[in-house]
């Protein structure tokens, strides 16, 4: 499960993703790989924190694609997983694509 949260909503931002991984799974270093491999390729600065071993924080900080980059790590997460991934909203505004509601926080702030 991941739930989205906007730890700082004043400049600069930052976000939060908690992750907690199901006991059914009992190798969660996907979890970091994944994260590692996001780092590398995306311009957002971002972290991970692990609490134990099946909770993790990842924070991501401000960028202009700060909302488009946690979506792809989020797919990515989603993929792996063979689309079994809850996600709950928390405090993101983000919407996605398409809703039709512009958010100028969410893309130049």
């Amino acid at each position: 499960m991941i739930i989205k949260e906007v730890v700082n909503f004043s400049a600069p931002k930052k976000c939060l993703l908690h992750i907690r991984v199901s006991d059914a799974i009992s190798d969660t270093r996907f979890i970091e790989t994944i994260h590692k491999a996001f780092q590398e390729n995306v311009s957002v600065p971002s972290k991970i924190n692990k609490i134990n071993e099946k909770e993790f924080d990842i924070e991501i900080g401000t960028d202009f694609r700060r909302c488009s980059d946690c979506t792809k790590l989020i797919g990515k997460y989603r993929e792996y997983l063979y689309n079994n991934l809850i996600e709950k909203k928390g405090s993101c505004t983000y919407e996605g694509p398409g809703n039709g509601n512009f958010c100028c926080e969410d893309y130049f702030e």
